[in-house]
């Protein structure tokens, strides 16, 4: 089994569960090809609209320059951090480069974290280092066990990060309600790919567009539900003297 793939999780589904949907369109199309295509479409939908997301908290310390690593769910990976909090406060996202160009010595500054970044891959960097993280989060010690690091007894826990992910390259499934959500948009996306390979039995680049179409329209679906939370947006109107 590859790191990817995960075997017995109620929460994740696997790809195979829409072949129904898609070989009867493919005929003589082998089940690797249809997998590979359905997985491609799932990252494509999933990369483009961040509907798949994640909650991580609270997350320990890492190191003495208040890095935090954070980890996509099994055979995912990350597609970007949707935001940052710090003792319950919404940080402003920003860039080493950006930093250096407005002071020097960024790195040597403590305080009240204001930004993050994500300097190195998968892991958080809050700036300026905050002065008090040892009041929420105890550094490894020679007599500390693997069970706990961080503690976060009472009130906000210092940091937690929301991240929107995509099924990894080598993943054999996705998280099953985000699959039963959008699986119409998915098989659309596979059977467009499969179309438009030339010189198959099912090649038929006309209606490989039209699927692209529905492919497409299922995205921005996908996209408008991930903004709204999957809640029907409530809409106010206004009434003279109230």
């Amino acid at each position: 089994m590859s790191f990817g793939q995960v075997e017995s999780n109620p929460e994740y589904a696997f790809f195979s569960k829409l072949f129904p949907y898609v070989l009867p369109q493919a005929p003589t199309c082998s089940n690797m090809l249809a997998e590979q295509n359905i997985r491609r479409a799932a990252i494509d939908l999933c990369q483009r609209s961040r509907v798949w997301r994640t909650t991580q908290h609270p997350l320990p310390l890492q190191n003495d320059f208040c890095e935090y690593e954070f980890e996509p769910d099994d055979g995912a990976d990350r597609v970007q951090i949707e935001w940052v909090t710090y003792e319950g406060r919404r940080l402003e996202p920003t860039t080493e480069q950006r930093l250096f160009h407005c002071d020097r010595e960024w790195p040597k500054r403590r305080g009240c974290p204001t930004h993050y970044m994500e300097m190195n891959p998968g892991y958080i960097r809050l700036w300026p280092t905050p002065n008090d993280w040892l009041s929420s989060f105890a550094p490894p010690t020679a007599e500390s066990t693997n069970e706990t690091v961080a503690s976060c007894d009472s009130g906000p826990c210092s940091v937690v990060v929301r991240i929107s992910q995509r099924p990894r390259l080598d993943s054999n499934g996705m998280d099953s309600q985000v699959m039963e959500d959008h699986y119409g948009a998915i098989v659309n996306g596979a059977l467009s790919y499969l179309m438009y390979m030339p010189g198959k039995e099912w090649s038929n680049p006309q209606l490989a567009q039209q699927y692209e179409a529905s492919f497409v329209a299922g995205i921005n679906k996908a996209q408008n539900q991930a903004i709204d939370g999957n809640l029907q947006p409530v809409r106010t109107t206004k009434y003279g003297g109230l």
